[in-house]
């Protein structure tokens, strides 16, 4: 949920991750990658995808570890 609460974020592992405007009940854009941790933009054109370990990182971790991933309107960067 974006800080205003008017746009959200939502995932399902068959449908990908969605951006939606709550009150219109309009999906905005989508993508095909699923995460389970999502930051979302009062704009709707923003997303940030979190690394799926959350707070845990492995042991053996690489320097290819990606933490963040920000996304535009299916545009994508990975951190």
């Amino acid at each position: 949920m974006s800080p205003s609460g008017r746009i959200r974020a939502t995932w399902d592992a068959k449908a990908g991750t969605r951006v939606e405007d709550v009150k219109r009940h309009k999906v905005l854009w989508s993508i095909l990658d699923s995460h389970r941790s999502l930051l979302v933009a009062d704009d709707g054109k923003h997303l940030v995808e979190r690394y799926d370990g959350l707070n845990l990182l492995p042991t053996d971790f690489s320097d290819d570890l990606v933490l963040l991933t920000f996304c535009a309107k299916e545009k994508s960067f990975a951190m």
